[in-house]
């Protein structure tokens, strides 16, 4: 069983206690060299698995409209926050909560908003696009996460982060 350090929220410990399913695949995932995506049930029964790229995994229209009110999983084989796209299919889908594994072992997760995800969130602004892309090319990739916090602040998103070992 994977254990969570340096955390005392209850979230945290709520995790390591009744989901260890999402901790053993986020385990599974944290070292591959490609993209993989796993779709859970709330109950965190495995719905989906799927294999992508080394940046990107691809879904058919039905897959992604099986997404609504699901749990994702999903690893980023070169570490960083959320994308912006990550953030898009979030809100377009209705996705409950995103789950981000990377191979350094930080697990960076993503709560829909009690009253949903705002619409605005499917069409980020072109400049705000951009200024993440910016920080990211430029591996500023501490400045993109702060801008991410702001984005869930600005939009009421739980946004939290737990180091997994």
């Amino acid at each position: 069983m994977p254990s969570l350090l340096g955390w005392v929220n209850d979230k945290i410990v709520r995790l390591d206690e009744f989901h260890p399913n999402l901790l053993n695949h986020a385990l599974e995932l944290m070292h591959q060299t490609w993209e993989t995506l796993v779709v859970f049930d709330p109950d965190f029964e495995v719905r989906n698995i799927k294999q992508g790229t080394k940046d990107e995994v691809r879904l058919s229209v039905k897959e992604r409209h099986q997404l609504t009110d699901r749990y994702i999983l999903h690893n980023h084989p070169v570490p960083g926050p959320f994308s912006p796209r990550d953030i898009s299919i979030c809100a377009t889908y209705d996705i409950s909560r995103a789950y981000r594994i990377e191979p350094n072992g930080v697990l960076s997760v993503m709560e829909k908003p009690t009253k949903g995800w705002p619409r605005e969130l499917m069409f980020l602004s072109e400049d705000t696009l951009l200024d993440l892309y910016m920080l990211a090319m430029n591996d500023d990739l501490e400045e993109y996460d702060v801008q991410l916090e702001r984005i869930a602040c600005e939009f009421k998103i739980e946004y939290w982060k737990v180091k997994i070992q």
